[in-house]
């Protein structure tokens, strides 16, 4: 099994990596406004620095979401039912959204202008 202590640290640096990502982004974002309208010659990549930015900002932000549990979660009447049909119906959810999650990513990563054979 995996030392725990060791994801705990790689915990706190995804933490450490998203609260960077964040001042990157509000710091290219200020950039940007700056060159905009006081200078009127905006620069050319802050835009997509901060979209990059947000986007990973994102990624991790899921993981760190995952990670504690703090996700928003419709379980109302799963809460309702005993605990072998909680089991029961966060297997059955598992098992069925799994294949649709695969399916969407081979999709999504094959593009509308893939070639077909």
């Amino acid at each position: 099994m995996a030392n725990p202590s060791r994801w705990r640290s790689f915990a706190h640096i995804e933490e450490t990596l998203a609260a960077i990502l964040l001042v990157f982004a509000f710091v290219v974002i200020a950039l940007q406004i700056v060159t905009r309208f006081v200078f009127h010659d905006p620069m050319f990549w802050t835009e997509e620095a901060a979209r990059y930015a947000f986007v990973w900002l994102v990624a991790l932000g899921a993981a760190e979401g995952v990670t504690s549990r703090t996700h928003i979660t419709m379980d109302i009447v799963p809460r309702m039912l005993p605990e072998r049909a909680q089991l029961f119906c966060g297997s059955f959810w598992t098992s069925w959204c799994s294949p649709r999650c695969s399916f969407s990513f081979t999709t999504v990563s094959s593009g509308p202008c893939a070639p077909t054979r």
